[in-house]
């Protein structure tokens, strides 16, 4: 139990004032400059403007994200034509092992990617490789390329470890590992004494940081001490209003209001939803969906429209934490909210209907999900990112979960890719 200093919550109250009055100004510019205005000018420029001027703003709205891996499949494509030369080792990649799958169907020698050295390549050139063979299908070669970025980020940090880049990479790539000695030499090999007595001391600050949250009171009164049950998009497993009812709180993600169930929830103040860019911009732009009219805290990644800020107004809504230390990619809805209520103190929390895309049907009936390309989206936010993550908060006893969810936790890492691949072709 973690007890809060009565000084700090005076100096929290006027925080909050203050942070009210910054959501009322940004308010009134959400609605003065952000509704519906980029939408529109871009429906202008396609009526009256050259096609070439339409792909240009929406460059401009893209996410960082977005653009950064639009630019790691151009550059591979360059180097397939031929337009462009990054060294024997990308050449060997890209144009002998995956310019002959996609051309012959023929998969890669898996002893052949093995066999490369760590240091050949940068991190960031390890990523975008494994990138590339990830969204193109070879999901098992893939994850050797990854493992190999992993060993070259820890050995350049254990070369440079004054250098604040160098670092952040290599600690998120520690608490990947667990700060597991054994998973840790497997990946570096030999380490020298004064890199182990470094990742000693690392591992050290890294348990003193204190999660707790005392900033999100409302949000606090919610988690603290409850039974928390979270449902997602899966359709692998069929909700049971029965067992629902044991727990004190539901999560959900991108709620719009229409399953009974949760609506059950909802109307007793006992319902969060967690939302992403995608479906909080759906609901600015289906306002006949209001689910924040009701007693729903919801939370968001960012305040962008003007309902968002109506909610926070009122305390019902506000913005996750951020995850820091994700060695590839960005979380997942699923896992960017075991992270969040990491910061409280909840009792027990179990999951329902996730099964991290293990199945040939990830989402249930009704589900609403933008058309994507899979296989590249999955990439982005690195699936072997998030069930790793998953599954080392299943593993040290933080979260249980459902019958689908649990035989996918139970699988080890070149398992679970294989059962992701055979479930791609029916997506």
């Amino acid at each position: 139990m973690v007890f809060q200093n009565p000084f700090l919550r005076v100096s929290m109250s006027k925080e909050r004032r203050m942070e009210k009055s910054r959501f009322l100004l940004r308010f009134i510019a959400v609605v003065i400059f952000k509704n519906g205005i980029a939408s529109k000018l871009r429906s202008f420029l396609k009526k009256h403007a050259s096609g070439g001027s339409v792909r240009v703003f929406d460059g401009l709205r893209k996410t960082r994200s977005e653009k950064k891996y639009e630019d790691i499949t151009n550059g591979i494509e360059a180097i397939e034509r031929g337009e462009t030369h990054y060294g024997d080792v990308i050449s060997f990649l890209i144009n002998d092992l995956l310019l002959k799958y996609k051309s012959d169907g023929l998969r890669p020698d898996i002893s052949r990617i093995h066999g490369l050295d760590a240091d050949s390549l940068t991190t960031e050139q390890w990523l975008k490789v494994y990138f590339s063979f990830f969204s193109s299908g070879l999901l098992l070669e893939s994850a050797i390329l990854r493992s190999k970025a992993v060993s070259s980020c820890l050995r350049e940090y254990a070369e440079y470890p004054g250098d604040i880049t160098r670092r952040h990479i290599a600690l998120s790539a520690l608490v990947e590992l667990e700060w597991d000695v054994q998973k840790i030499k497997s990946a570096v090999g030999n380490m020298s004494n004064e890199f182990e007595l470094l990742i000693k001391n690392e591992s050290v600050a890294s348990q003193s940081v204190l999660l707790s949250d005392f900033e999100n009171e409302n949000f606090s009164k919610l988690l603290n001490g409850k039974r928390i049950a979270i449902i997602g998009p899966s359709a692998s497993k069929t909700l049971d209003a029965e067992e629902l009812g044991q727990f004190d709180l539901l999560i959900t993600t991108n709620e719009h209001g229409d399953n009974p169930i949760v609506n059950e929830f909802i109307s007793k103040g006992k319902c969060i939803s967690y939302y992403n860019s995608y479906h909080s911009k759906l609901l600015h732009q289906e306002r006949g969906l209001r689910p924040y009219d009701t007693s729903l805290f919801s939370v968001y990644r960012a305040f962008e429209y003007d309902y968002q800020v109506y909610q926070a107004l009122r305390d019902h809504a506000r913005k996750i934490h951020k995850n820091d230390h994700f060695f590839n990619g960005v979380p997942q809805a699923f896992q960017a909210i075991l992270h969040d209520i990491s910061h409280f103190d909840f009792l027990e929390v179990k999951a329902f209907g996730f099964d991290l895309y293990a199945s040939a049907q990830p989402y249930r009936s009704g589900y609403k999900s933008p058309t994507h390309r899979v296989l590249y989206d999955l990439g982005r936010h690195d699936l072997i990112s998030n069930f790793l993550y998953t599954k080392s908060f299943f593993d040290s006893g933080r979260l249980e979960a459902d019958d689908s969810l649990r035989q996918v936790l139970n699988l080890d890492l070149s398992e679970y890719l294989e059962k992701v691949e055979t479930c791609i072709v029916h997506w």
